[in-house]
């Protein structure tokens, strides 16, 4: 039997988010804040079913951005470097009250130790960035996998998802607010003495409320799909360049032929990435002349700005890049 306080279909979540932005007392654009809020719950339950839903409430719906399309998914990092790449291009770009989410199922699977030097890391990149108001989504295993001080100074809600049900295609999930937080983890951190994985179902702690998450078919599945598929192609392309082939590296100061190696396609084109890159080509753009998917562009051009340049030629082509964008938008406003 479900409790009083289960809703459906993101009912009660919606209401949640427009507090979020413009409630009286802790939104984001009316008291100047920012909100942090984790995700999390076994593997393969949806926790990026639900982002992917609360991405667009956010920007369809409450924010009304007319410009949200496939292309927000540089908002959705796969992994370390692609959120850490988000933040970096909210806060160029000065963009106030964007919703990113950083999701570790791809690749980044931590270690506690190595999350808890990231979520430091994390909290003084927000002492910075106070003034965008950002909202962020770490979707983690377990909220105890933040460090101390990043939770209580920055986390103000979770999301425990605790089932898939495919029958009704849904995933269910409960909320927790700062209040039930920090009476929550207190519990989770005794229970956590005793075993591995504390379950916050086992504490004495109740969630707000309960809710679910239709199966996602909106704006971002597209993207996210062929980013998802690139990913595990990558993956297993490392782990046998580790295991099985030799690594690519630079030998004697020359640079690989990168046509003539077996290369996932990110890294077979990625010089000729970096050559439209360089000239002020979007990654969408880059994407189309090569028919790839922009996210393959996007890695393609990581990979070689971080695998294969010097950190001089990388200076450089980041210099071109802003003087190539630059002239293009001079000449744009001439027009």
């Amino acid at each position: 039997m479900k409790p009083k306080n289960f809703f459906n279909k993101m009912q009660m979540m919606r209401k949640i988010l427009k507090i979020d932005l413009d409630g009286n007392k802790k939104g984001l654009r009316t008291c100047d804040k920012d909100k942090v809020i984790v995700v999390t719950g076994g593997e393969g339950l949806g926790k990026s079913n639900i982002v992917q839903c609360m991405f667009d409430i956010w920007y369809e719906e409450i924010l009304k951005d007319e410009n949200y399309s496939e292309e927000y998914i540089r908002y959705f990092g796969s992994n370390k470097e692609e959120f850490l790449d988000a933040l970096k291009y909210c806060s160029d770009n000065n963009q106030k009250y964007m919703m990113l989410a950083h999701d570790e199922a791809a690749k980044d699977l931590y270690s506690r130790k190595a999350m808890s030097s990231f979520s430091a890391d994390l909290n003084i990149a927000y002492q910075v960035i106070r003034g965008l108001n950002l909202y962020t989504i770490l979707i983690i295993p377990n909220v105890l996998d933040l460090d101390s001080f990043f939770r209580n100074r920055r986390l103000t809600g979770m999301i425990h998802v605790f089932n898939i049900d495919y029958k009704n295609k849904e995933t269910q999930f409960a909320y927790y607010n700062k209040k039930k937080l920090d009476e929550l983890i207190p519990e989770m951190k005794r229970m956590a003495e005793r075993q591995s994985n504390p379950d916050p179902f086992k504490c004495s702690v109740k969630p707000l409320f309960y809710d679910t998450a239709p199966l996602y078919s909106g704006v971002l599945k597209k993207a996210y799909e062929e980013r998802k598929r690139d990913n595990m192609a990558s993956t297993i392309t490392d782990l046998y360049g580790k295991h099985v082939s030799p690594e690519l590296k630079v030998k004697n100061g020359k640079k690989p032929n990168l046509q003539d190696a077996k290369l996932p396609a990110h890294k077979y084109n990625s010089d000729k990435f970096a050559e439209l890159f360089e000239k002020g080509y979007t990654y969408k753009q880059i994407g189309e002349r090569f028919s790839v998917s922009h996210q393959t562009a996007i890695r393609g051009v990581r990979w070689y700005l971080q695998d294969i340049c010097t950190t001089k030629e990388v200076e450089r082509i980041n210099e071109a890049r802003r003087q190539a964008i630059k002239a293009k938008k001079a000449k744009k406003n001439e027009k």
